[in-house]
């Protein structure tokens, strides 16, 4: 079992994953403002918050502890937020 990020593997990246908690459906995230003076709330409306996906990984084994750094270091890269938000296909494995 594994997933897609970014167009990679889990597979290709030497790490196997297993899907642990899924949301089909993000929850809403309601909008409004109270206004001082007046009876009631501002309804702005509503939208989605975001959908958390967690997924439960392990490495796999490898010949020495070089490699074994060598794929963690991969792996932070390749996760790494700070190179901005990625697309994550519909499909798992």
């Amino acid at each position: 079992m594994g997933f897609i990020y970014n167009g990679i593997s889990s597979q290709s990246m030497k790490i196997r994953a297993r899907l642990t908690k899924w949301q089909v459906s993000p929850a809403l995230r309601n909008s409004f403002e109270t206004v001082p003076g007046k009876a009631g709330i501002a309804d702005f409306g509503c939208d989605i918050s975001e959908r958390n996906i967690i997924i439960s990984c392990s490495v796999l084994p490898q010949r020495s502890f070089a490699e074994l750094v060598s794929v963690l270091d991969n792996v932070a890269e390749w996760l790494n937020p700070e190179n901005g938000l990625k697309q994550l296909p519909e499909s798992v494995k």
